[in-house]
C-alpha cells in the first residue's frame, strides 16, 4: 500500500465503510453552507427582537421533521434491509432541489416550507446513515473506532465548511452560499450510490424489542439529552449575545468552526479516554467538563472566553455521543437499527430545540446564562452517575415483550435473557438463554439438551463463578441461543435439528 493510499485510509476507512464516510462528508458540506446562509437571511440581517420570531419559528420547524422522518424512515429501513443508499441519495437530490428554490424564494414566505423540507431529508439521511455503520463493519470490536472516524470527518468537514460559508457571507451574498449548498449535494448523489448494499440476516423481534430497554441504556438516554439541550441552549444564547453586541457575522461562524473544531479533537480524545474509562464515565465526564467551562466563562466574557466555551463544548458533545454509540451498541447489538436510531434521534433532537427555546425567550445575561447552563450540565452528570449506581445496588426489572399466549414457548425466554444482558445481569441471561434452547430440544423429544459444546462451555463459565461476567461471551451464548432456537422451530427443520458450533 502506498503512502498515499494509507494517508487515504487514516482518515476515511477501510472499503466497503470509506464509501459511506465519503459521501456522508460531501452531504455535511452541502448542510454546513446551508445552516451558514440560514445564519445571514434569519439573524444577522435583522435586529435580535425582529430576528426572535423567525428564530423560534424555525425551531419549531425543525421538530416536525422527526415526527414525519422518524416513523416513516425507520419502519422502511427495518421493512426493507439494503434501501440506506437509495434514501441517501434521493434525501441529496431533494436537498439541492430545495436550495436552490430557497435561494430564488429567500424573502417570501415559500422559504419555511421550502426549509422544512430540507430539515426532513436532511433527517431522513442522518437515520439511514446511522443504521448502516454496524453494517459495513465486519468486526464488532471496531464500531466504536468507526463511529469516531465517522464523527471525525463530520465534524471536520464540517468545521471546515462552516468557515469557508461564513466567508462567502461576508464577501458575497447568501444566495451564494445556497447555490454552493445545493451543487454540494449533487456531488454527493453519485458516492451514496458507490455505498454497498447490506444483507440483513433474520431477525428475532421479542428479543429486539426490549434491547434498548434495559436501564443502562435509558439513563444514558437521559444523559445525552441533557448534553444535546445544553449545546442548544448555548448555540442561540451565544448568537444572540453575540448580535445585541454587535459582532459582526464573520465571528459568528468563527464560533461555528471552533464548536466543529471541538467535536473533531473530541474523537480522539474519546477513543484515548475509552482505553481507561468505560461508557459511562465517559459520558458523565462529558457533562462535566461542559458543565465546568460554562461555570468559568462568565469570569471574562470576551471573545477568547466564547471561543473557549464553544470548543470545550464541541469537545464533551463529541464524547458524549461516541460514549452513547459505542454503549448501546454494545448492550443492544441485534436492536432494529432504523427504529432505533430513529426514536433516539428524535429524542435527542427535542431536547436540543428545548434548549434553545429557553435561550431565545429567556434572553439570559452572560453570566447568569453560563452559569444556569454550568448547573444544569454537571447536575446532569451527578444524577447520571448516582443513577447508574443505584441501578447496580438494586433489583434488576426486567422489561420485556413476553409472549403471552405461550405459543411458541422459547421465545419468552430469549427475550428475558435479552433483557438481563442489557442491564449488565450477564450470568443470569446466560443460564435462561440456555434454558430456552433445553426447552425447545426438549420438546423436540431427541433426548439431548441442544447446546452444543460452545454453548455449553459458556454457560458452564457462567455458574461456575461469581461477579462480573465477561460481556462478549454472554452476547455470543444469546447468539447461539438464539441460532439453537431458530434451528429447532424452523418449519423446514428435521426434529432432531442440527446446533451451530
Amino acid at each position: 500500500m502506498s503512502r498515499a493510499d494509507r494517508a487515504v485510509t487514516a482518515v476515511f476507512g477501510a472499503e466497503p465503510y470509506r464509501r459511506l464516510v465519503v459521501a456522508n462528508s460531501v452531504g455535511v458540506t452541502g448542510d454546513a453552507l446551508f445552516t451558514v446562509s440560514l445564519a445571514g437571511s434569519l439573524f444577522f440581517n435583522v435586529s435580535a427582537d425582529a430576528a426572535r420570531p423567525t428564530i423560534l419559528l424555525y425551531l419549531l420547524l425543525t421538530l416536525a421533521p422527526f415526527a414525519i422522518v422518524g416513523p416513516f424512515v425507520g419502519t422502511v429501513i427495518d421493512r426493507f434491509p439494503g434501501s440506506q443508499r437509495g434514501l441517501i441519495a434521493a434525501t441529496n437530490l431533494g436537498r439541492a432541489i430545495a436550495m436552490l428554490l430557497i435561494a430564488v424564494e429567500l424573502k417570501s414566505l415559500a422559504f419555511f416550507p421550502l426549509a422544512f423540507i430540507v430539515l426532513v431529508l436532511s433527517k431522513a439521511s442522518s437515520i439511514a446513515k446511522s443504521s448502516l455503520v454496524p453494517w459495513l463493519v465486519a468486526d464488532d470490536d471496531r464500531l466504536v473506532a468507526e463511529n469516531a472516524r465517522l464523527s471525525r470527518a463530520t465534524a471536520l468537514v464540517g468545521g471546515l465548511a462552516g468557515a469557508a460559508g461564513a466567508a462567502a457571507l461576508a464577501l458575497g451574498s447568501t444566495e451564494g452560499v445556497l447555490v454552493g449548498a445545493a451543487v454540494m449535494h449533487v456531488i454527493a448523489i453519485p458516492f451514496a450510490m458507490r455505498i454497498p448494499r447490506v444483507h440483513v440476516t433474520g431477525r428475532l423481534p421479542m428479543v429486539e424489542d426490549v434491547e434498548l430497554r434495559g436501564g443502562a441504556v435509558t439513563f444514558a438516554a437521559n444523559a445525552q439529552s441533557a448534553m444535546r439541550a445544553g449545546v442548544g441552549f448555548l448555540a442561540f444564547f451565544i448568537a444572540f449575545n453575540l448580535k445585541v453586541g454587535a459582532e459582526p457575522a464573520w465571528f459568528f461562524g468563527l464560533v461555528i468552526a471552533a464548536g466543529g473544531a471541538g467535536g473533531f479533537f473530541g474523537t480522539f480524545i474519546a477513543a484515548f479516554l475509552r482505553r481507561h474509562l468505560n461508557e459511562e464515565m465517559l459520558l458523565a465526564l462529558a457533562l462535566g467538563t461542559a458543565g465546568l467551562a460554562a461555570l468559568v466563562a462568565p469570569v471574562q466574557y470576551e471573545r477568547p472566553a466564547v471561543l473557549l466555551v464553544a470548543l470545550t463544548t464541541g469537545v464533551a458533545a463529541s464524547v458524549g455521543r461516541q460514549a452513547f454509540d459505542s454503549l448501546t451498541q454494545r448492550l443492544a447489538p441485534d436492536a432494529e437499527k432504523g427504529r432505533a436510531f430513529a426514536r433516539f434521534e428524535t429524542r435527542f433532537q427535542i431536547a436540543w430545540v428545548l434548549g434553545a427555546v429557553v435561550a431565545v425567550l429567556a434572553r439570559p445575561g452572560n453570566a447568569i446564562g453560563l452559569a444556569a447552563l454550568g448547573v444544569v450540565l454537571c447536575g446532569a452528570g451527578v444524577l447520571y452517575l448516582v443513577s447508574l449506581r443505584a441501578l447496580r445496588r438494586h433489583q434488576l426489572v426486567v422489561q420485556t415483550s413476553l409472549d403471552r399466549r405461550e405459543e411458541n414457548l422459547p421465545r419468552s425466554p430469549l427475550a428475558i435473557a435479552s433483557a438481563l444482558h442489557a442491564q449488565g445481569a450477564d450470568r443470569l441471561a446466560v443460564t435462561t438463554a440456555a434454558d430456552a434452547v433445553r426447552v425447545t430440544h426438549a420438546a423436540s423429544g431427541n433426548g439431548s439438551d441442544g447446546l452444543g459444546p460452545e454453548l455449553t462451555e459458556i454457560w458452564t463459565l457462567a455458574v461456575s463463578g461469581t461477579g462480573a461476567f465477561d460481556v462478549d461471551l454472554a452476547a455470543r451464548a444469546l447468539e447461539l441461543a438464539q441460532s439453537s432456537v431458530d434451528a429447532a422451530t424452523s418449519p423446514s427443520s428435521p426434529r432432531s435439528p442440527t446446533v451451530p458450533e
